[in-house]
């Protein structure tokens, strides 16, 4: 949070990037919060006993042969996060620990986020993920008295943060689960693979002083994982799920490491309310010394999505 008061004047710094450090992490926990939303739209277990997706009339004039099925799934949804991370801005370093209701209270937020996935027989399918968030906020810090004379700093902040990811996804298991062949459950496994990009733009300004620091940057990184997906009864199922991407290849992060888990409730014949608990933990910095910028910690938080079938 930003630190109000200080005692000596080297501490005058320290406020500045904790106040730069607070906008980063604002920023990258909004985006994180709106950021990965094709992270749980796996298959709902649940419509493996009846498909929405099947014709109900066998001589619709629709009818496709069953080598061309193709079945659709959108979800919009958005990510509550609080953070625990380490932020690196011209070369400061600052820790900071936020709840969600910090991150609101502090900043002007806008954004954006669904998960999309188109899938062939149920077999074979891609995964598109968008999300996009701007975040302003305004702040003063007061000077406790380290100078002659009392000078308040204002500080603003403008932040951007863009992540697309694309992935193809296999379902390798399908099983039938229950004992009970009239409320049959069953059990999906997914893999995916693919790219993920981001776009992150952080800029302070500090008046008086040294004006605006920080810059952009974009990296493209390589994205893996799997999700589990179990049904619990006629309406509702269990999903987990993970990925990693990065692995410092190239300008990549070093790491980016998500999961989740929750429970989804099938509320219409094509709609799903996916209530989950997701977890992320980022490692990413470019530059040096003075030019240094950076990211490293954790965001974590409640997720809530809605998945429409058709």
């Amino acid at each position: 949070m930003i630190k109000k008061n200080a005692v000596v004047l080297s501490r005058f710094y320290v406020v500045l990037f904790v106040a730069m450090g607070l906008a980063t992490q604002q920023e990258v926990s909004a985006n994180f919060f709106n950021q990965y939303a094709y992270l749980d739209n796996e298959t709902d277990a649940t419509d493996q006993a009846q498909s929405p997706y099947e014709l109900s009339d066998a001589n619709d004039a629709l009818d496709f042969s069953e080598s061309e099925k193709w079945t659709f799934r959108l979800t919009p949804y958005f990510w509550l996060s609080a953070m625990d991370v380490d932020t690196t801005v011209a070369g400061a370093t600052a820790e900071v620990d936020l709840s969600f209701k910090d991150i609101m209270d502090h900043f002007d937020v806008v954004g954006a986020s669904t998960h999309f996935e188109a899938w062939k027989n149920d077999e074979w399918g891609i995964m598109f993920g968008f999300s996009w968030i701007l975040m302003e906020g305004d702040f003063e810090i007061e000077d406790p008295g380290t100078f002659p004379i009392p000078i308040n700093f204002e500080v603003e902040v403008d932040i951007e943060q863009t992540i697309v990811a694309l992935a193809v996804v296999k379902k390798v298991e399908h099983e039938n689960i229950s004992k009970n062949p009239e409320l049959p459950r069953y059990r999906d496994v997914d893999i995916y693979g693919g790219l993920q990009y981001q776009y992150l733009r952080q800029e302070i300004t500090i008046t008086p002083g040294p004006g605006k620091l920080g810059k952009s940057k974009e990296w493209l990184e390589p994205l893996i994982g799997a999700r589990l997906s179990v049904g619990l009864s006629e309406k509702v199922s269990f999903t987990t799920m993970g990925d990693l991407a990065g692995f410092g290849i190239g300008s990549a992060s070093d790491l980016t490491a998500k999961c989740m888990a929750g429970f989804n409730y099938k509320t219409a014949k094509s709609s799903i309310l996916r209530l989950s608990y997701r977890l992320m933990y980022i490692d990413y910095s470019n530059g040096s010394g003075s030019e240094e910028f950076g990211i490293k910690g954790l965001f974590h938080g409640p997720w809530v999505g809605w998945t429409f079938l058709f």
